[in-house]
Parts: structure tokens; sequence; C-alpha cells
């Protein structure tokens, strides 16, 4: 499906974020390495890093006691509690579940690449404008006024702030 389509526009055109690439790359891990995604991340982050409250999730559970989102991402535009929506739906887009715990070593790891080589870091962090000022991209990673990461959400879990949908495709 992903290249059914034209591409947008040129390579080094412009900036857009896909999570489509991401579905590209688990289905590729998984083609390549014989195991689920899951399976795959498990043996490859949450494992070497110690956490024990990560994972992806499969199907619609969720670990007990959970926090509760709130979205207005319904058909009415209600606010309604997203904590039993599944979240696997996401799936190599960012799907992945964490206890706070675990996010205070996962972040960390994420910002200074401990899980890849020098050489894979170093072009990671070269990240290149997005058309949108002091936030730039890389490899999976976000410059946003010189904090590094990247902020996936799912409804009710995340940033209840958005840029404007201009900034989703603008020249460079």
């Amino acid at each position: 499906m992903a290249f059914a389509h034209p591409p947008t526009f040129a390579p080094g055109a412009r900036w857009r974020y896909s999570n489509t690439n991401l579905v590209l790359l688990g289905l590729l891990i998984e083609k390549v390495n014989g195991q689920h995604l899951g399976e795959y991340l498990q043996e490859h982050v949450p494992a070497p890093l110690k956490l024990t409250g990560t994972s992806l999730p499969s199907d619609a559970s969720l670990p007990a006691p959970y926090a509760h989102g709130y979205t207005d991402l319904t058909p009415d535009g209600t606010v309604t509690d997203a904590g039993g929506w599944n979240p696997s739906w996401g799936w190599a887009t960012g799907s992945m579940i964490c206890t706070i715990k675990d996010m205070h070593t996962w972040a960390p790891a994420l910002r200074d690449g401990r899980l890849l080589t020098e050489k894979t870091q170093t072009e990671r962090l070269n990240t290149l404008p997005t058309g949108v000022p002091r936030i730039s991209y890389g490899l999976g990673i976000l410059d946003t006024y010189g904090w590094l990461g990247h902020n996936g959400d799912l409804p009710g879990y995340g940033s209840p702030t958005r840029p404007p949908s201009s900034y989703s495709s603008i020249p460079m």
C-alpha cells in the first residue's frame, strides 16, 4: 500500500513525518530476523537496558494499574477516557508501553544512543531542518529547541498541543 502512491515530493525538497516508514521498518525487521517485532524489540531494547515494565502489546490489554488518558478524538468530539483503547494499532510506529520507572532509563538511553554504535549515533544526530524554526529531525530523533527525543503519542497519551497542519510539508 505504501508504494501504491507516487512520492509527494522529491527527496530532500521538503520534510514530512510519516509513520508508514516505521511500519515498513517493522515488517523488514520481522522478515530479516524471522521473529515477531515484539520479540525482537524485547531482546534488543528492554532486555539490555533491564526494563522490566516495557513491552509491545499485541492486543488490547494494558497492565494494571495504568494512567487514564483522555482524548476528544471521538466521532462527536466529546472527551472520553482512552485508557481501555487498544494500543496495538500503532505497532512499529510506537505502541510500546512502559512504566514511569522504565521511562527514567529509556529517555536518557534514547538521547545518548546507548544501544547504538558510535557511527549510527553520529548519523542519527545529524538532524536536518523541518521548515519549522529551531526544530530538526534525524534518524528517529527530533531536536526541538535543543531537546533531543521523540514525541510519540496515542489518543489520550501525548501533548495536547499540535503544530499547525501547514508544518507537515514545508519547503526546505
